[in-house]
C-alpha cells in the first residue's frame, strides 16, 4: 500500500465573511465517504481517502485548504489527479454545503505536496499554502538573492528549480524576460 499526504488549496480567493472549507466540514467528510465507496470498487488501482478511527484523523481542513492522505494499491505519477473524483463530489452535490460558490473558471483546487520531512529528526510537519502570500514569497526571494553569505546549495537549487517552474510556466521566457 502506497501513502500519499495531497494538499488541495482552493483556486479562488475568498474573503473573510466567506465559508470556507472549515465550516463545511461535514459535508466534504461525508463526499470522502462516498469517494472512498466509488474508488475502492476500481479493478484498477483501488485507493481511498483515509479517515481515521474518529473519520477525521487523515484530513486537514482550514479555511482554503483541504490535506487529505491517499492510500493505493499502485505508485501514483500524479496523486493530486487521484482525487478529481473527490473534486467533482464536492461540486456537484445537492447538498447546500456544495462547494460550487468556491469555483473560479470552472476550477475548485490545485495541488500540491503537503507534507515534508524534517531531515533531522525524520519528523512529518503539514505544509498550509494559505499560511503564505505571494508577497512572502517574493521577500524570502529578494532576502535569499541579497544575502549573499547564505548561498547553500539547496537554497541554490530551490531558486533554479523555481526558474525553471517559472519559464514551463510562461512567467520567465529562455531569454531571462519577464512575460506580461
Amino acid at each position: 500500500m502506497y501513502e500519499y499526504k495531497i494538499g488541495l488549496a482552493l483556486v479562488k480567493n475568498i474573503g473573510v465573511n466567506d465559508k470556507g472549507l472549515d465550516e463545511r466540514k461535514a459535508f466534504i467528510i461525508s463526499q470522502i465517504k462516498i469517494f472512498n465507496e466509488k474508488s475502492t470498487r476500481s479493478l484498477i488501482n483501488p485507493k481511498h481517502i483515509g479517515l481515521g478511527k474518529k473519520g477525521e484523523d487523515d484530513i486537514q481542513l482550514t479555511k482554503t485548504t483541504l490535506v487529505v492522505t491517499l492510500y493505493t494499491q499502485e505508485i501514483l505519477n500524479t496523486p493530486g489527479k487521484a482525487v478529481r473524483l473527490l473534486s467533482q463530489l464536492l461540486i456537484n452535490s445537492e447538498e447546500p454545503d456544495n462547494l460550487s460558490d468556491l469555483l473560479l473558471d470552472k476550477k475548485l483546487f490545485r495541488s500540491f505536496k503537503a507534507a515534508t520531512t524534517d531531515e533531522i529528526d525524520g519528523s512529518e510537519s503539514i505544509i498550509d499554502l494559505s499560511a503564505f502570500s505571494d508577497a512572502d514569497l517574493i521577500k524570502a526571494l529578494v532576502d535569499f538573492a541579497c544575502d549573499r553569505q547564505d548561498f547553500s546549495a539547496k537554497k541554490r537549487n530551490a531558486v533554479d528549480q523555481m526558474k525553471k517552474i517559472a519559464i514551463e510556466n510562461g512567467l520567465l521566457t529562455i531569454a531571462g524576460t519577464y512575460r506580461k
